[in-house]
């Protein structure tokens, strides 16, 4: 007879900490996590597991996080208590590979006096003990745009639950390798395959098959299948940008079994803590470090910020505003000239200087950020300023994905900026957009191309 030893768990694509220590981390931001998996409902004394997790993004490259798991099943009661900690290495311009390390342990307890005994003398296995098992695991964790890749050893040792009793139960090493990719079916709907493998030592491998149809980033609904065990259905849901809710029901695929009602509930929450501001912040500091040292050597105007990630190359800014100086420290002949350049009505600005690009991030077409924002200010007044022309919204974006979707993509960054300056007051008649995609880069530099995620302005000549 072959029996699970550590709790399975159907959502462990939003878990992924438990089992790996190189997820800590990896989301970005301050994430908080909890689960909560009722396992065989109708069975008496049946399994219950209680999962809380938190990980947060730090400085240099660095994740940190804990992971607390309530293990309840009859008369056992084990609690796992660990700290996460890991590391990221760039690997490629858009993939990052993640070492982590476990460390803490396993309180362990059993209490036998629940047990019935039809025996005269006692029974010295029913004596009750509790105990504290240290153990440390590792784990890494590769990710980019298209895919992740798993590998991970939560706990390393073997240790034995009692010294002097139930010499043959043991904490075995669990082996976890896990993979999953992302298709786009269209412009609202991805498919999101992935499997886990499980290997434990003297056990047949375990191996879950999950797949979620994602649409527009708010509801992913999927189904999953663990060999020789279960069929499962899932369920995640966004009420919130900062908030994931997720549900699966888990059935055994045996008749005999099924027929008993072994049926399983798995509840699970997942909040960002940090607000947007915050997480942009975050973002534009990670965007910072992941620069490699080689790309990052020119610096025009000697502000301490490389002209790779200086949003104002040419005049001295701050690092908190990108770059450029902040609106009061303004250099007042840089501001003069500006302002010259602005009301003069029939004189064209070069609008492909980068003053006047708007940035977007990776596969999206949100403005964010304050920089940005000041730039639309500016593209405002400059429209109002210049009635002797109309203008043409670009939008561009880099090569990651397929033609019409980068297309697709560039178009809607344009109609972004399109709406934000229409809020402003520019009459929608003087402003018309248009996608290049990935066809006509502007940014032709192999070491510059994520720049091309852009939207920018040119002239219509009124007829």
């Amino acid at each position: 007879m072959y029996s699970q030893q550590e709790s399975y768990y159907s959502l462990y694509r939003y878990n992924m900490q438990i089992v790996n220590p190189a997820y800590a981390g990896s989301e970005g931001n301050a994430t908080l996590t909890f689960l909560n998996r009722l396992q065989w409902i109708s069975g008496d004394n049946n399994p219950n597991t209680r999962v809380l997790t938190f990980s947060l993004k730090r400085k240099n490259n660095i994740g940190i996080g804990f992971s607390l798991v309530s293990d309840k099943v009859f008369i056992e009661d084990q609690t796992f208590s660990y700290v996460d900690i890991s590391y990221k290495i760039q690997v490629a311009e858009n993939s990052n590979l993640f070492f982590g390390l476990k460390a803490g342990g396993n309180f362990y307890s059993t209490n036998t006096s629940v047990l019935e005994d039809y025996n005269i003398a006692p029974d010295p296995a029913q004596t009750e003990f509790s105990r504290f098992n240290p153990n440390f695991g590792a784990g890494a964790y590769l990710i980019n745009p298209k895919y992740w890749v798993s590998f991970s050893a939560p706990r390393i040792f073997n240790v034995n639950r009692s010294e002097d009793l139930n010499i043959g139960s043991k904490d075995r090493v669990h082996l976890y390798l896990g993979a999953g990719t992302y298709f786009k079916l269209n412009q609202n709907l991805k498919l999101e395959p992935s499997v886990l493998v499980r290997k434990v030592i003297t056990l047949p491998y375990s191996i879950d098959f999950s797949t979620y149809f994602n649409f527009k980033e708010k509801i992913s609904l999927g189904f999953s299948y663990r060999t020789k065990s279960s069929f499962s259905g899932l369920l995640l849901f966004k009420p919130f940008s900062s908030m994931s809710v997720g549900y699966a029901y888990e059935t055994p695929y045996e008749n005999n079994i099924n027929r008993l009602g072994f049926n399983t509930h798995e509840i699970l929450f997942k909040i960002n803590l940090f607000d947007k501001k915050q997480e942009e912040i975050l973002n534009n500091d990670e965007m910072k470090n992941d620069i490699p040292k080689k790309e990052i050597e020119v610096d025009s105007d000697s502000d301490g910020i490389p002209d790779k990630i200086d949003n104002c190359p040419d005049v001295k800014g701050t690092e908190e505003n990108q770059g450029c100086p902040l609106e009061e420290e303004a250099p007042v002949e840089e501001t003069l000239v500006e302002n010259k350049k602005i009301n003069a009505k029939q004189e064209k600005v070069d609008l492909s200087d980068k003053e006047y690009m708007i940035f977007f991030n990776f596969d999206s077409d949100e403005v964010k950020g304050d920089i940005n924002f000041l730039k639309i200010e500016k593209l405002y007044r400059l429209i109002s300023d210049s009635q002797a022309f109309n203008f043409l919204i670009e939008g561009y974006s880099s090569e990651e994905g397929s033609n019409a979707y980068n297309m697709n993509l560039s178009e809607r960054r344009a109609n972004s900026v399109r709406n934000e300056l229409i809020k402003m007051g520019v009459d929608p008649l003087r402003i018309s957009i248009k996608g290049f995609g990935e066809e006509i880069p502007i940014f032709d530099s192999a070491k510059q191309k994520n720049l091309n995620r852009t939207v920018k302005l040119s002239y219509i000549d009124k007829q």
